[in-house]
């Protein structure tokens, strides 16, 4: 099956697909934003630079095109450091769906078992979710989230976004950001 706009192909950590339905606030943002949580305000450092490092409490983040991206093929790479254990996370890589856009890989550092993955068409971008099971921990350290694609020509990830949510050390905290060019 060939997804269109209108449908959303799920692909889970087990290799599975399928069509689901979506609503739209299981689509995560197309545009970088300030969330707020319990903890305060979050989200990029600079709305002019929505690249830039991101930070809330325990957990920061820095969005960035990975080494090989460039004509016909981007990854979409960012960095989570935690100081605190994770105990809940859900990170969401959008890519806009540019000229040619399609999805040809997504991986982590973190152990992939400890993970529901997906990656789903919503409206005009291709989203890429990756939640912590329930009851999984991830230690203190850094982690890398990507996603990868294929795409017409030479590419602007202006309009690329991620957005975490995370809980650690009984705090609940969210960063999102852009991803900048190497």
């Amino acid at each position: 099956m060939k997804p269109t706009d209108a449908d959303a192909l799920e692909r889970t950590a087990s290799g599975h697909t399928g069509s689901t339905d979506y609503q739209s606030s299981d689509c995560g943002p197309t545009s970088p934003t300030s969330p707020t949580s319990p903890t305060g305000p979050a989200g990029p450092a600079n709305p002019a630079n929505p690249a830039g490092p991101a930070k809330q409490g325990f957990l920061s983040s820095a969005g960035e095109l990975g080494a090989n991206s460039g004509t016909g093929w981007t990854e979409d790479r960012l960095t989570l450091h935690a100081t605190k254990k994770i105990t809940a996370l859900e990170v969401t890589v959008t890519a806009a769906l540019t000229a040619g856009v399609t999805e040809t890989g997504k991986y982590t550092t973190a152990p992939s078992n400890l993970f529901s993955t997906t990656v789903t068409r919503h409206g005009e971008t291709l989203v890429y979710r990756f939640t912590l099971l329930d009851g999984a921990s991830l230690p203190t350290g850094s982690y890398i989230f990507a996603g990868q694609f294929t795409h017409a020509g030479k590419r602007s990830a202006a309009a690329d976004t991620y957005a975490v949510k995370a809980a650690g050390g009984g705090k609940d905290v969210r960063v999102s950001g852009g991803f900048a060019a190497r």
